[in-house]
């Protein structure tokens, strides 16, 4: 691997660069070769990160000006900054850290644990704005492991690997989480189901969603399940009102508009990789993911 550029707003935690590449069998760039959409290029990340320095050097402030130059330098040089606030390091992040998870479920569904993939939608982790003291993640990772405690989900047998996510629909950003969970735990999430405030509402018609997931000879919707839980982008989804007065969001996800943009890149940049995950019953050893 090029040489790494140090990023300032770095935060310390899991570094996946730790992590072995993944064999051919769990590699996500070779299973997702061929689906819609493939999985990210280097080429795409390279892109998107000159994209990203651009719209910092135009709307930023001295400190976001000077994360824009380190993203040029890197993409210059071909060289790895790391810093969540770069698609490329989240790519490279992703290749290694799903390459170990699809190990860990394979392993465990020829042992006959159960495999589920869910997504949580909690209403209160909707904000106006992504301030820092309104919406660091590790509140978030404290709240939803207070949640899976209570639901005697966190004492369980198996393990859950699941990555913060988030939408602008216009006019507040929603946090939410996708995960995978395997063995007793993916059994008693669906003790969720109505508690903690996880209830449908006007903007939230599946507060919590959990779906069996297919373990296939190709893996590819395993893979898809797995590179979900971890995303280097966020999407614009617009909410709109249809004729009988009900609220809908658009199906179609939208770059998020210049303003938005800024806002997410700041917050990328002041979260480590293993801030943005939440991993219960497995944990990171050297340089694999061990079950705990």
């Amino acid at each position: 691997m090029a040489k790494t550029i140090s990023c300032p707003l770095h935060r310390n935690g899991l570094n996946p660069l730790r992590l072995h590449m993944p064999s051919s069998r769990h590699d996500v760039r070779r299973i997702l070769a061929t689906a819609q959409p493939p999985f990210e290029t280097i080429a795409a990340a390279r892109n998107e990160d000159s994209f990203r320095a651009q719209q910092l050097m135009k709307l930023g402030s001295v400190s976001e000006i000077a994360l824009a130059e380190l993203l040029d330098q890197a993409n210059l040089k071909k060289e790895h900054l790391l810093t969540c606030a770069s698609s490329f390091h989240m790519r490279q992040g992703r290749i290694r850290l799903s390459g170990e998870v699809m190990r860990l479920v394979v392993e465990a569904h020829e042992s006959g644990e159960e495999v589920v993939a869910f997504t949580c939608v909690p209403e209160m982790w909707s904000v106006p704005e992504l301030s820092w003291g309104e919406c660091n993640n590790r509140r978030y990772k404290a709240q939803f492991r207070r949640w899976l405690e209570r639901a005697r989900v966190a004492q369980a047998s198996g393990f859950i690997y699941s990555g913060f996510h988030g939408e602008w629909n216009g006019k507040r950003y929603q946090h939410h989480i996708h995960g995978i969970a395997v063995g007793e735990k993916a059994i008693k999430l669906r003790g969720l189901y109505g508690r903690f405030g996880l209830v449908k509402t006007d903007d939230i018609r599946a507060p919590l969603q959990i779906v069996d997931v297919p373990i296939t000879e190709d893996l590819t919707d395993l893979a898809k399940w797995i590179t979900y839980c971890l995303q280097s982008w966020w999407p614009y989804r617009a909410l709109f009102v249809n004729a009988e007065g009900k609220v809908f969001r658009s199906r179609h996800r939208q770059r998020l508009p210049e303003a938005q943009h800024l806002e997410f890149l700041n917050f990328m940049a002041r979260h480590g990789m293993g801030d943005l995950l939440f991993l219960n019953g497995i944990k990171l050893a050297k340089d694999r993911l061990i079950r705990i």
